[in-house]
């Protein structure tokens, strides 16, 4: 006779490799959320150890965060939600200002933070498009303090 057991669990370490049905993904997903350990399912649902992972691991996009997410991550925030109004209320009110006078008005305030930190701030609240750096005009009257000013930046 087979040694069914043995059958099982040479298939479960082994792994098939094929594509599953939406039912079988199904099947897997929902041993996952009832809290089945990873072999236990793979010997129910007779696929591989490696599938019955990938097919978690993708199953659980639906209502859990990722561990790698920017928002879960235990990191003390830079700004506050407050500081982040105020300087969406600072770009919004001219949007010619560079990153520097940006940074030098919010500067006035309660806090200080650096030109990076303000430009990825912005880029969150999606205002990235605020001019890095001023861009002179060269006139015909004074054009060598203009070159000059261009020279140093």
């Amino acid at each position: 006779m087979y040694n069914f057991k043995a059958i099982i669990a040479e298939r479960v370490i082994r792994g098939g490799g094929k594509d599953m049905s939406q039912c079988n993904k199904g099947q897997i997903i929902v041993l996952y959320q009832g809290k089945k350990f990873f072999k236990k399912t793979a010997e129910i649902t007779c696929n591989g150890l490696c599938t019955v992972q990938r097919i978690m691991k993708s199953g659980k996009v639906v209502n859990e965060p990722s561990s790698s997410s920017q928002k879960n991550c235990d990191r003390k925030t830079i700004l506050s939600n407050r500081d982040q109004k105020s300087l969406k209320r600072l770009v919004k009110s001219n949007r010619q200002k560079s990153n520097l006078e940006i940074k030098k008005s919010f500067d006035k305030g309660s806090k200080t933070i650096y030109t990076r930190t303000m430009r990825r701030e912005l880029k969150g609240m999606g205002l990235k498009n605020c001019s890095e750096a001023r861009k002179y005009l060269v006139t015909a009257t004074e054009p060598r303090k203009e070159t000059e000013i261009y020279k140093r930046t």
